[in-house]
C-alpha cells in the first residue's frame, strides 16, 4: 500500500493571511490570538488558537485554488473541495468555515498516524522551550513508511502523532491512502493547487522551526 502527502503547487498568488490582518507595518496578530503568544519563544500553537479564539469577523479570503495555505500554515480549501471528501466519505478531517468568506473553510486532521521516533525518519531539534515545551524545530524525510502507523481505513486522512521523550507534537500537514489519492486526482477541476507526494519519494520537508518560527511571530507584540 502506498500513502501520499499532501502538498501545495508552488505559484505566485498573493499570500493569504489568516490570524493576522494587514497593517502600514505589515502584518499584525489580531488581539483575540495574543494570549496564545508564547511568552519565551513568541511561537503559537494555531490550531489551538483559532479553534478557541475562533476567527476575525472580518477575515475574507480572495483566491481562486481550492487547496492552499495560509502563511502561517494553516491549510485552506474552497467549499467544492469539501464536497468532494464528502462524495468518497472521507473522514479523519475537521473543518470550520470562515464567517466573511463562506466559500472557504479551514481543514485540519482529526485522525493522527503514530510516529515511533525511534525507528522513523522524524528528527527533532533542541532546544525545547521551558515554557510551551515546544521544539525549535520538527524535520521529516519520510523516504519510507518505517515508524509511522498510518490509519487501517484507506479513507481516513491524517495529520503525524509525533511523542518523544514523553514530549508531544502534532504535525497537521495530510497524508491519505493511494486509494483517496486515485478519486482526488479524477476531479482535478476542482482540486486546483493540490499536489500529492508519494511518501517513499518525497524530499526532506520541515514541519516546524527554522524561518517557520520566525514567520510566525506576531509582528504586534503591543
Amino acid at each position: 500500500m502506498s500513502y501520499y502527502w499532501w502538498s501545495t503547487v508552488e505559484d505566485d498568488h498573493d499570500p493569504v493571511w489568516i490570524m493576522s490582518k494587514p497593517t502600514e507595518g505589515g502584518p499584525a496578530l489580531y488581539d483575540r490570538y495574543k494570549v496564545f503568544v508564547c511568552k519565551e519563544c513568541r511561537k503559537i500553537e494555531h490550531r489551538r488558537a483559532v479553534m478557541e479564539a475562533g476567527l476575525d469577523g472580518t477575515l475574507e479570503i480572495d483566491d481562486t485554488r481550492d487547496f492552499f495555505q495560509s502563511t502561517e500554515g494553516i491549510t485552506c480549501v474552497s467549499a467544492r473541495f469539501l464536497t468532494v471528501l464528502a462524495e468518497l466519505h472521507l473522514s479523519g478531517f475537521q473543518a470550520m468555515k470562515v464567517p466573511a468568506s463562506p466559500h472557504f473553510s479551514l481543514l485540519w486532521p482529526s485522525t493522527f498516524a503514530h510516529v515511533e521516533v525511534l525507528r522513523s525518519t522524524v528528527q527533532l531539534h533542541a532546544p525545547i522551550c521551558p515554557v510551551c515545551s515546544q521544539y525549535d524545530s520538527v524535520g521529516m524525510n519520510p523516504r519510507s513508511n518505517l515508524g509511522i502507523v498510518f490509519p487501517t481505513d484507506t479513507l481516513e486522512i491524517c495529520g503525524l502523532d509525533i511523542q518523544p521523550m514523553n514530549k508531544h507534537f502534532r504535525a497537521y500537514d495530510f497524508y491519505s491512502h493511494e486509494t483517496v489519492v486515485e478519486y482526488l486526482s479524477s476531479h482535478a477541476s476542482v482540486t486546483t493547487g493540490l499536489r500529492f507526494v508519494k511518501t517513499d519519494t518525497v524530499p526532506a520537508i520541515q514541519l516546524a522551526g527554522g524561518d517557520w518560527r520566525k514567520r510566525h511571530r506576531p509582528i504586534n507584540r503591543k
